[in-house]
């Protein structure tokens, strides 16, 4: 089975060590192997900081809570050649014999890697063991605070033969200084706060399961896929802005976010420095912002009712498939998406190009957007509203998560997110939206109910003692409480 993998070049070191003992024991062992005599300070130090960036990656493994995920540290001289999120040239030749110092000392287990004519193979992984892992469940699952990102903008191309993506060199200009300014302030917010999942320790391995399975064909395939990074960290909080076709107003939606990437299901369970969150999103927003542009309003409340079922006919999965099938025709370029058998079926449908004929014609006000590739231009679009919001709540101190058109909220910040939502799409669109809460903390909403009552002080906030003697030893409680409120 295809595992998901955290490479080092990508593991941030935080600015607290929880290991220095351990450091210090593996930069002895490797100084006493390679040798010292008439090596600069410089390497030295390059040493000491892989030492600790293998460390903190097989910490990351740990903290994951699944078996399937690993460290992946490259044996090829290749995959060292860029400079990476830490800011260092790592060299094959020390961290080849880190590994081997590492596996001396009875502290991983390593799988070695391969490589197969074709150009492609597996990369050698590590987890931890021995020593090192007794260490790691020890120390429990901690909150750290990270280094900011060095890129937090990414500009990406598309080659149309290979249909894949590739990064481009950032060019410098006022607008890129002004993007990383922005992304630093959020991210500066962002990683400062305790965001965790409010779920019990056994639920955890469910999800980690979850998230660590795959449906690639091939283990080329899933290492080119998202699924590598399909494993739970609660450090990776910092978001990168990614621009598509090698233009700065294409895409540039935020990407990064742990929350981002766990199943719809259990955003229900995100809380913010142990307060429970509620999710707003826009209602039918790329399809209003097609609209809006035209100076015009959708020809009924909700736009994806084109007339397929009655009243009484009406199902969430048969909307759910018509917005669906409206957005992929938005944002397809190649006019390629159709409905499957299943989706026909469920719609009472027989005809695909009949039924994309007839959501044409509903929206024929806007149907010269529809297969055009403009959904890049609205992607760019919405994450402008994104900024706009996250930048105005993190003034007040308000902590806001994006998830593309949507965004996760401490429960009791709810009014002032949706006036701050509201007013940013009439500044910029000239026109108003509906929005929508999905997961409202509270008793009356059967798919989600409090797990415990939250107890508050006398002056209105919660009591962060009680709530941590109310979780215990719960993953949740390790992680949260390694924050200082």
């Amino acid at each position: 089975m295809n595992h998901p993998i955290i490479k080092i070049t990508k593991v941030q070191l935080p600015d607290k060590d929880l290991f220095p003992e351990q450091v210090k024991a593996l930069y002895k062992r490797v100084n006493e192997t390679l040798g010292t005599h008439k090596v600069p300070k410089a390497s030295l130090q390059k040493r000491l900081h892989i030492c600790r960036t293998v460390i903190q990656g097989l910490y990351k493994v740990h903290c994951a809570i699944s078996p399937l995920v690993s460290l992946a540290v490259p044996h090829s001289p290749r995959a060292y050649l860029k400079i990476n999120n830490n800011g260092y040239i790592a060299s094959y030749r020390i961290v080849v014999p880190i590994v081997q110092v590492l596996e001396s000392l009875g502290w991983v287990t390593i799988k070695k890697g391969f490589r197969r004519e074709e150009g492609f193979g597996e990369v050698t992984t590590l987890q931890a063991r021995g020593e090192l892992i007794e260490v790691f469940k020890n120390i429990g699952f901690k909150y750290q605070d990270v280094a900011l990102l060095r890129e937090p903008i990414v500009i990406r191309n598309y080659d149309y033969d290979t249909k894949k993506k590739y990064k481009q060199k950032l060019a410098k200009s006022d607008k890129v200084r002004k993007m990383t300014a922005q992304m630093n302030k959020i991210n500066k917010h962002i990683k400062a706060q305790a965001i965790c999942l409010l779920i019990d320790n056994e639920e955890f391995t469910v999800l980690t399961g979850k998230m660590a399975g795959n449906k690639q064909g091939n283990l080329y395939h899933y290492r080119k896929s998202s699924f590598n990074q399909r494993y739970l960290d609660f450090g990776r909080t910092q978001l990168k802005r990614i621009f598509s076709r090698s233009k700065m107003d294409l895409g540039g939606r935020m990407y990064g976010g742990w929350w981002q990437s766990i199943p719809k299901d259990y955003r229900i369970r995100i809380t913010i420095n142990y307060l429970p969150t509620i999710e707003v999103d826009y209602s039918g927003l790329h399809l209003y912002m097609l609209y809006h542009l035209e100076g015009k309003q959708p020809p009924t409340d909700d736009p994806y009712n084109i007339g397929l079922w009655k009243e009484d006919e009406f199902t969430k999965e048969k909307r759910d498939i018509v917005k669906k099938i409206v957005n992929a025709m938005i944002n397809d370029e190649f006019g390629d998406y159709k409905p499957t058998n299943k989706q026909k079926r469920i719609l009472g449908i027989k005809s695909a190009s009949k039924f994309k004929r007839q959501i044409t014609e509903f929206h024929h006000e806007i149907s010269h957007r529809f297969n055009s590739g403009y959904g890049l231009k609205l992607q760019y679009l919405d994450s402008q509203l994104a900024i706009e919001i996250m930048t105005r709540m993190n003034k007040m101190n308000i902590t806001v998560l994006p998830i593309h058109d949507s965004f996760v909220v401490g429960f009791m910040d709810i009014n002032l997110l949706v006036q701050t939502m509201a007013a940013v799409y009439k500044e910029q669109f000239g026109f108003d939206i509906n929005m929508k809460s999905k997961y409202l903390y509270d008793e009356k909403n059967k798919d989600h109910k409090r797990v415990h009552d939250l107890p508050f002080k006398p002056n209105g906030k919660v009591d962060h003692q009680k709530m941590f003697k109310m979780m215990n030893d719960s993953i949740h409680n390790q992680y949260v409480s390694g924050r200082q409120f």
